[in-house]
């Protein structure tokens, strides 16, 4: 599914970012990678991203201790870094998630309910609600931390001893960057997109002369891209 967000008519930015669990899933090219050109090696190890620019001989200190994922830009200067905060409470998570990502979730919650109370509390009844009104489940698990959160007491009457007897799942923050190279190591200031989801996979590719739709909004205005995400 295609999301817009539009900045520049040159040169578009694909990322693809696809929300099935686990960064640990990710491929070996996410977990090591050289630059385009080369000459700047990439690594992820058990402490974090590393970088060399000496064909590996001597690595920088971690540059991100939470790095799970990374994909270079075609320039060789820029690396894209997605990290994970591992598990989090919903209270901090929901604080920290980008705004169109809890706009989802709050969406998600509220169809999720009122299907709840179409059905009498039968799950299964409301998943086929949730389908047949085309409403995504991708984010049910953030969902009911969120009514948990803000709607206990009317959650409790429509499912009544189940509703805190669910176990509901551990929630993350999840970061998409933009690293930038400087002298021996990667300045990482710039965090593009955050959202509760995990990633298996995150890459940059040119795209031209398309016009794509994106969920990531609120890029800083000197990154002259176009981004492209797809969730499956």
């Amino acid at each position: 599914m295609f999301r817009k967000f539009a900045v520049s008519n040159v040169v578009r930015i694909m990322v693809v970012a696809v929300s099935i669990p686990l960064l640990a899933a990710c491929t070996s090219e996410q977990r090591l990678s050289w630059s385009p050109d080369g000459k700047v090696l990439a690594v992820i190890g058990t402490d974090g991203l590393r970088i060399s620019t000496d064909g590996g001989m001597h690595l920088s200190e971690p540059v991100d201790a939470s790095a799970g994922l990374l994909s270079w830009f075609g320039d060789s200067k820029r690396l894209l870094v997605v990290s994970s905060s591992g598990a989090k409470p919903w209270d901090e998570v929901q604080k920290k998630i980008d705004k169109t990502e809890m706009d989802k979730i709050k969406g998600c919650a509220r169809h999720l309910k009122e299907a709840l109370e179409a059905c009498n509390g039968n799950y299964v009844k409301c998943r086929e609600i949730l389908r047949k009104n085309n409403i995504a489940s991708d984010y049910v698990p953030e969902a009911l931390h969120y009514l948990r959160a803000t709607d206990d007491e009317a959650m409790t009457k429509i499912l009544g001893s189940n509703w805190h007897a669910l176990q509901l799942p551990e929630t993350q923050v999840v970061s998409l960057k933009i690293g930038e190279l400087a002298k021996d190591s990667l300045d990482l200031k710039n965090t593009i997109f955050t959202t509760p989801k995990a990633m298996e996979s995150a890459k940059v590719r040119e795209v031209k002369d398309r016009f794509i739709k994106s969920s990531i909004t609120n890029l800083p205005e000197h990154f002259n891209t176009k981004w492209e995400v797809t969730n499956h």
